[in-house]
């Protein structure tokens, strides 16, 4: 694994570059890493998020066992493609797409909060 390939903190944008390296869809690359699909469609929403611990090693754990390929395609998206900067959208804009973004956002916390209930209580919502 090349220093490029290391994450220290994976984001949405780096989970992302990821999926599209491992050429997984959003169910194929939530089924890899044993999330909801709306988790992997938050991260493509919000290149900022910034998953938790478990979502972390799980992704560390995806990226180790990528095939050579997947792991160069990953290594060269995070080089071509900078950090999106966020910007509030312009007066008027359609925002639309910023509140499905948001939704989806939610929704992924939502999930992550369900699962943890689960393990605390045993009881799967």
């Amino acid at each position: 694994m090349t220093a490029v390939e290391l994450v220290l903190q994976w984001t949405g944008r780096h989970a992302a570059a990821l999926q599209r390296a491992l050429r997984d869809t959003n169910e194929s690359f939530a089924e890899r890493l044993g999330v909801a699909v709306r988790t992997v469609a938050a991260w493509n929403a919000d290149p900022g998020i910034v998953p938790r611990s478990e979502m972390q090693a799980a992704l560390d754990t995806a990226l180790e066992q990528a095939p050579e390929a997947a792991r160069k395609r990953f290594a060269l998206r995070l080089d071509a493609a900078p950090a999106p900067a966020v910007e509030p959208p312009a007066e008027g804009a359609e925002v639309v797409p910023a509140l499905v973004a948001e939704v989806a956002l939610l929704q992924a916390r939502v999930d992550h909060l369900q699962e943890q209930l689960a393990r605390l209580t045993g009881v799967s919502l």
